[in-house]
């Protein structure tokens, strides 16, 4: 069942790290010399790439499920929408709970993003033409057969448990200007607003979505809840019609600054990574390295972490990031 939601705090964070501890390590926290001399700052990458699903989307996923199992709150089969990545972290989740998950994907996901979320353990359910629409769908359906549905984007589980990547950071490294995040539902931008906030508040926390998909990024400016469809962006992850209030409203309160990016610097963020710091990523998890190259001039010589967000990405979208040319070549 959808459960009423508290407000999302940085203790949370601090509980939800003791929580995903049990199944998932800290991930690298890695300094880049060629693309820092590139880009005219001390660069470092938060790898979320080293886990079982690939992304940081397990960290929000184990969280909301154990805390849920601990309550009492997980009853009938785990159901949740998803572009991907928070789907495969419920599915592995679940199957590892022994508790089965249903994932509503939009008509947008393709079939090998399916298949691998099936591997994983869960039922796909294709529903409507974007996120919004399988979110919808994926509530009604947890509503109508009493199972739990993980609240993407509003459960402040999730948005503590996306906080802890943060929460990381600033326990290993000092004095660090800027942590750079993709934005698409807004846990991860949420969360590590909320932990910046109370752990290192000289570092900025800056979000960033594709141009192609600038609905967060304008009601984050703005200051209101926007509708905006969103374009074709390499960057499927990080887009969607509409934000969620409850995690907007995180972002507004704790996030210094939002920021867009053209889908041909996301694919050259690619191919930077993987010819400079040997870092394969996916489009939605290149976004950040993209933001501090558009945006260099306001970094230049400041020590910035991008969060490198996950690796779940197909060779045609490898092609088409090796297509474009790197803005660090070697040679």
């Amino acid at each position: 069942m959808v459960e009423p939601v508290r407000a999302p705090d940085a203790k949370g964070a601090e509980a939800a790290l003791a929580r995903i501890r049990q199944v998932m390590p800290e991930s690298p926290l890695l300094r880049s010399e060629p693309l820092s001399k590139a880009l005219g700052m001390e660069l470092w990458f938060k790898c979320e790439l080293h886990n079982p699903t690939f992304s940081f989307k397990l960290r929000g996923a184990t969280n909301d499920l154990l805390a849920a199992k601990e309550s009492g709150r997980l009853k009938g089969a785990i159901v949740c929408s998803s572009s991907g990545n928070h789907g495969l972290a419920c599915a592995w989740t679940g199957k590892n709970l022994g508790v089965p998950c249903h994932v509503f994907v939009s008509e947008a996901v393709g079939p090998a993003k399916r298949a691998v979320i099936q591997a994983m353990g869960g039922t796909v359910h294709v529903a409507g033409r974007d996120i919004d629409d399988a979110r919808a769908a994926a509530i009604d359906y947890a509503q109508a057969h009493g199972h739990y549905f993980v609240n993407d984007g509003v459960s402040p589980e999730i948005m503590e448990g996306a906080g802890t990547m943060a929460l990381e950071v600033v326990r290993r490294l000092s004095d660090v200007d800027a942590l750079i995040v993709p934005v698409g539902g807004g846990n991860l931008a949420a969360g590590t607003g909320l932990v910046l906030k109370a752990a290192s508040a000289k570092t900025k926390a800056i979000a960033v979505s594709p141009k192609l998909s600038p609905v967060i990024v304008r009601s984050f400016h703005e200051k209101a809840m926007l509708s905006i469809p969103p374009g074709d962006s390499i960057a499927d992850g990080l887009t969607q019609r509409e934000p969620i209030l409850e995690s907007l409203r995180v972002i507004w309160a704790n996030v210094d600054d939002a920021w867009l990016v053209e889908d041909e610097a996301i694919l050259a963020a690619m191919h930077a990574l993987l010819e400079s710091a040997h870092i394969l990523v996916e489009p939605s998890g290149a976004a950040g390295l993209a933001a501090a190259w558009a945006y260099r001039d306001r970094l230049k010589g400041k020590r910035v972490v991008v969060a490198l967000t996950g690796s779940n990405v197909n060779m045609g979208q490898v092609r088409k990031a090796l297509a474009v040319p790197s803005f660090a070549p070697l040679a």
